[in-house]
């Protein structure tokens, strides 16, 4: 039997397409079939497929009318005939022993699934994202499995028994034109694996950079209660109460999430309508409360309802404020800078940031591979925006704003509180 299949959905990513093909080809675990799904795509994607096809008798190109991510991936769910199954979005890349570490581990250990960090990378900017070192390297039964809910949905950066797949139904939604299709695989395979390990290794890259992505259509994002519904409906089929009860909870957390960063302003009142509705149906959290429901986020949750039209207000202020950003300097290089940075990174705003600034280098030369300079040194650039990287109650901050003044820079903002990663507050100072 092959080892792995590796799913391809393709579409419309000529620009990108050879750099993920070859990673996959590369691997260091070569007895694998690569099954490369075109969507319709209308650029020259086929053909580069069809060239590769000729190459390496391993990749099989299945040509189809375009239906969506999920149709294209159960497309090739259906064809595989590997022991495991990958997925690799067209767009990203693979490191050479991807495979080879994920499958033996599988093996070793009986695995249904093994996941892996990954790499977020725009350009030369790359960003391991990481979970709990608690659970790493740890195999997991039906009684832990549920704390991977906090983890990073990731569906590409793992391997699944495709005899597990095939025996429990899974697979992804095929609603045409929806995003986000891959929560409901997620929280199928988290819901129903009983043999799985997070290994604590990275090799997937993660591209950020694409301005094409499902993520960044603002429009898009509104269907994930569709997702949440689809799934819903099947773990209720499979009676798989506790595993609905920590799916409901993670769905009141990501609703916030999706309102302030893949909501576009014009839909900002009718998403908070069906997120209010959806919170009074599923807040009854027996299992996952303390688990997911964090006191910021049911007091997010309780203004929202009492204030429903300031709080979309607000959010649409800042999402235009935003929106007008051309260019970022992060001020600061502390685990203030670490925080903001991830607010940045999650917003999708990290590609405009130009350089990290501090008052005295003291042998600091770079952060998050971004180049440190003084503050003094940057006065050209007094246009962009000054993202202010320090407590805002610390003697420092106060010093901070006056050296702007000095500079005469003349936007920069600070943020009030980074208790939590998702937090959207901020004060704008000018």
């Amino acid at each position: 039997m092959i080892k792995v299949s590796v799913i391809v959905p393709v579409y419309n990513v000529e620009k990108y397409l050879k750099k993920c093909i070859d990673s996959i080809i590369k691997q260091t675990l070569t007895d694998m079939e690569i099954i490369c799904v075109d969507d319709g795509s209308t650029d020259s994607c086929p053909e580069i497929l069809d060239e590769y096809a000729n190459l390496d008798h391993r990749i099989k190109v299945i040509h189809k009318t375009n239906a969506g991510y999920g149709h294209a991936v159960n497309t090739g769910f259906a064809y595989a005939k590997g022991e495991y199954i990958g997925i690799v979005e067209s767009d990203d890349y693979i490191l050479p022993e991807m495979y080879e570490t994920l499958y033996y581990c599988a093996r070793q250990y009986d695995l249904e699934t093994v996941k892996s960090d990954y790499f977020m990378f725009w350009g030369d900017i790359v960003i391991r994202k990481p979970k709990s070192d608690i659970l790493y390297n740890q195999l997991l039964g039906p009684s832990d499995k549920m704390a991977f809910f906090e983890c990073p949905i990731a569906n590409w950066s793992g391997l699944y028994k495709r005899e597990f797949l095939v025996k429990n139904h899974i697979k992804h939604n095929e609603t045409p034109g929806a995003s986000y299709q891959d929560i409901g695989f997620w929280i199928q395979l988290m819901s129903m694996t009983e043999r799985i390990m997070w290994i604590d290794k990275a090799f997937y890259m993660y591209r950020q950079d694409n301005p094409s992505q499902s993520i960044k259509n603002r429009t898009k994002m509104i269907k994930i209660r569709e997702e949440f519904q689809f799934t819903e409906n099947i773990l209720i089929e499979k009676g798989l109460w506790k595993e609905l009860d920590y799916m409901n909870a993670f769905r009141i957390k990501m609703y916030k999430f999706a309102f302030y960063n893949r909501i576009g302003i014009d839909l900002k009142r009718s998403f908070a309508r069906i997120i209010i509705q959806d919170y009074l149906k599923y807040n009854k959290f027996k299992y996952a409360k303390d688990v997911i429901i964090s006191d910021s986020l049911q007091k997010w949750y309780d203004k929202l309802i009492q204030n429903t039209e300031l709080v979309c207000d607000d959010a649409a202020h800042k999402m235009r404020f935003w929106d007008n950003v051309d260019k970022i300097i992060l001020y600061g290089a502390g685990r203030v800078a670490e925080r903001e940075y991830i607010w940045l990174r999650d917003r999708g705003l990290i590609s405009l940031l130009r350089y990290v600034a501090v008052s005295k280098k003291d042998g600091m030369d770079s952060f998050k591979s971004h180049e440190i300079k003084e503050i003094g040194e940057l006065v050209k650039y007094k246009d962009d925006l000054v993202v202010v990287a320090v407590k805002k109650d610390s003697q420092i901050y106060n010093e901070i704003l006056e050296t702007l003044d000095q500079l005469c820079f003349k936007n920069y903002i600070a943020y009030t509180d980074f208790n939590e990663k998702l937090q959207e507050d901020c004060t704008v100072i000018q």
